[in-house]
């Protein structure tokens, strides 16, 4: 597929900009009829996501190059259309989801293989409903479209993951049920709110507008309270049930479901904020003679301080890694709350940066969760790294940069987001952020530690770790490394694509 081919695609019918949706359910088509040939599904597995990923740069040069942007209408029903359309923003957080697709894809092929599951689609069918939904999500150009795809994003967990492990799978149908009730009651004020807005087609048919869709001379309480709502039914609604589960004993591909949603619900987030009210209209109303989104940025505060202290006091390795994750989310949340087009930088950088660093972090939990169980605490795996170095060296990579320390993609990141805090004079939450960064990197050292002592007890023997998840696992890791080098150029390229959001 080259550049003339998908000019010739948006030129005529522009069913280009769909493709990404399809290629995960195509995929769940694959594993059903390759349920008793693993290997040959695994296979196709991966060349379809690496298909995704290479279909959404294709499409970012296209765009860059040509400066069109591949559209597609579907009608649903009078007043009601999908709409979907291919902007910088959105393929590149598309294809932060498709690369990271292709690595869990890879790792779960070998993952699962001890469980006897390989027949079974269980664990497959919730992660490409929601790689498809979060490809809805970033492409989305309407708001009917984002809110659909965003409920959609929730509800994969409605099958449950067919693991051996002493979690109730009425938890994971119980969490995506709750999530996805959570957010409807939330979401419908601001859908009917909008729809009072302007004609009333807001909802359906009117398309995003980088300078925001609603009227800029409502008052700026209203505005408040919708944006209170939205977040409330895109981030609250998927965070509440997640904590329910961080309490349980769970195993590594568990966490998934719930962190993903999260994740997603945030990207639908950035996407609201920036084409909904506009981050302009948002950064005036929001001036110290207006402070009414000061609440917006103390709730992402308030959950950092809260698990930083929490992971800190957890005794179980993968309960730690949740809470830390709920960090790294809630970093993201409040470099978009500043309203302005360095947060959103910021914003993107985070989910690259924290997405790699967790990917590790969970991927070496796998291969060490073969000799332990998953209620296993930090203080009884002293030793048991050593048998794995070169995974005890990608988890100690993941967790500093994690952490924020220097000379890591993590430093960077957060070194940017807090020069922006000083900028803004929101000095209490950069102080907060200095706090966390400090509890989070004694709380990894600490892991860190326990791994690399000496045994002084006898450890399990190990099942035989399956040469593809060591070697994943260790990919991660030089791609985190490799990135401190490119960060100037990532944060370059990433002002240049938010010229034209």
């Amino acid at each position: 597929m080259n550049r003339q081919l998908l000019h010739g695609l948006a030129a005529t019918d522009q069913l280009v900009i769909i493709v990404p949706l399809l290629i995960p359910l195509f995929n769940m088509l694959i594993i059903k009829l390759g349920r008793h040939m693993p290997g040959m599904r695994d296979m196709l597995t991966l060349l379809l996501a690496g298909l995704l990923w290479f279909d959404l740069c294709m499409l970012m040069d296209f765009l860059l190059h040509s400066g069109v942007s591949p559209t597609q209408h579907i009608p649903l029903f009078p007043g009601l259309v999908l709409a979907f359309k291919a902007t910088p923003l959105g393929l590149y957080t598309a294809g932060v989801i498709a690369a990271l697709w292709g690595a869990v894809s890879l790792y779960l092929s070998s993952y699962i293989q001890p469980s006897h599951h390989r027949d079974s689609g269980d664990i497959y069918y919730p992660l490409l409903l929601w790689v498809s939904a979060t490809m809805g999500i970033a492409l989305s150009d309407n708001l009917l479209t984002l809110f659909l795809f965003s409920l959609l994003a929730m509800g994969t967990g409605a099958r449950p993951i067919s693991l051996p492990s002493n979690t109730s799978h009425a938890i994971v149908k119980n969490y995506s049920l709750a999530a996805v009730i959570l957010s409807a009651i939330f979401l419908l004020p601001v859908m009917i709110w909008l729809m009072l807005q302007g004609d009333g087609s807001h909802f359906g048919i009117d398309h995003f507008d980088s300078n925001g869709m609603i009227d800029t001379n409502n008052q700026a309480i209203a505005v408040s309270l919708m944006l209170f709502l939205l977040i409330s039914g895109l981030v609250i609604a998927p965070f509440l049930p997640l904590y329910h589960l961080l309490t349980r004993k769970i195993v590594t591909i568990q966490l998934f479901l719930p962190f993903s949603a999260l994740t997603a619900g945030l990207i639908a987030l950035l996407k609201a904020v920036i084409y909904i009210f506009g981050l302009d209209y948002l950064q005036h109303i929001s001036a110290p003679n207006l402070p009414y989104f000061s609440w917006s940025s103390l709730i992402s505060c308030f959950i950092i301080l809260l698990f930083s202290v929490m992971a800190l006091r957890e005794e179980r390795l993968l309960q730690r890694l949740g809470k830390l994750t709920v960090i790294q989310l809630a970093m993201f949340m409040l470099a978009i709350c500043l309203f302005t087009i360095n947060g959103v930088i910021i914003a993107l950088l985070q989910l690259v940066a924290a997405g790699t660093a967790l990917a590790v972090l969970f991927f070496a939990t796998g291969v060490y969760s073969t000799a332990l169980p998953t209620s296993v605490k930090i203080v009884d795996m002293a030793g048991i790294g050593r048998r794995h170095p070169w995974i005890l060296a990608a988890f100690t990579l993941a967790s500093l940069s994690l952490a924020g320390l220097p000379l890591t993609i993590g430093f960077m990141v957060k070194y940017t987001l807090l020069s922006l805090l000083f900028k803004q004079q929101l000095i209490p939450a950069a102080l907060v952020l200095a706090t966390a960064t400090l509890l989070n990197g004694l709380s990894l050292l600490q892991i860190i530690i326990e791994l690399s002592l000496p045994n002084t007890q006898q450890l399990p023997l190990f099942c035989k770790v399956p040469l593809i998840m060591r070697s994943v696992t260790i990919l991660m890791a030089l791609i985190l490394l490799a990135m401190v080098g490119e960060f100037g150029y990532l944060s370059l390229w990433l002002e240049h694509l938010m010229v034209n959001l």
